[in-house]
């Protein structure tokens, strides 16, 4: 069964639309809102987006952007909904994420005091790999720094000036992270999935490795 939207005059499945109280009970096709769900979205123009800001030496930024220069990443990771699922939603959901991995503690816990975040340690397991060079009884262990959505925008804004080999990686995050604003993941318009598709595509062709 369908159901025109007077926004978009298009007529859409009813998953396209949210009920009305009295419709959870009913169940009715009457008591569809009017509204579909991508319009709906579409509306949210006005809705203020949380924005992360550090505040810092421009010392300290620049030492930062050239750590994460060296010994960071930054990329896209999707979570697969690329098609129509739970009720009809569709979108393309992709989490921003910032890492910074060193063998000294002592600076991944002076990045956690500056912009918090997560912090974690990976130590080798002879077990599980099989290089005889990697010895866990001689490799360091190595911890990890790590940002996600809009913290890992703020730290991107906050190094882009002083980045240079990842210069146009945080301009993406930074991009994408602005095409994220007024929607919650789904029901985006097919524009925008697009447009979010593009850019984890370039994300991941500069992110890959070797030649």
């Amino acid at each position: 069964m369908e159901k025109q939207c007077t926004q978009c005059e298009k007529s859409k499945e009813l998953k396209w639309f949210n009920k009305t109280r009295s419709g959870k009970r009913s169940g009715k096709p009457d008591y569809y809102e009017k509204i579909c769900k991508q319009c709906e979205a579409e509306n949210r123009g006005e809705k203020k987006v949380k924005e992360v800001i550090y505040d810092m030496s421009e010392t300290n930024k620049a030492y930062i952007a050239g750590l994460f220069d060296g010994e960071g990443h930054v990329g896209l990771y999707g979570r697969g909904r690329v098609k129509k699922s739970r009720g009809g939603s569709k979108g393309t959901s992709y989490n921003l994420r910032v890492q910074i991995t060193s063998t000294d503690k002592l600076i991944i816990e002076w990045l956690m005091d500056k912009f918090k975040g997560l912090c974690y340690m990976k130590t080798w397991d002879n077990s599980v790999n099989n290089d005889p060079n990697r010895n866990v009884e001689t490799w360091k262990d190595v911890h990890n720094f790590l940002l996600i959505s809009r913290n890992a925008e703020g730290f991107l804004k906050c190094v882009l000036p002083y980045l240079i080999i990842k210069k146009e990686r945080a301009l993406l995050g930074i991009e994408f992270m602005t095409l994220t604003g007024r929607y919650n993941g789904m029901d985006l318009p097919d524009e925008l999935i697009q447009k979010r598709i593009t850019i984890f595509d370039k994300m991941k062709t500069l992110n890959k490795r070797g030649k």
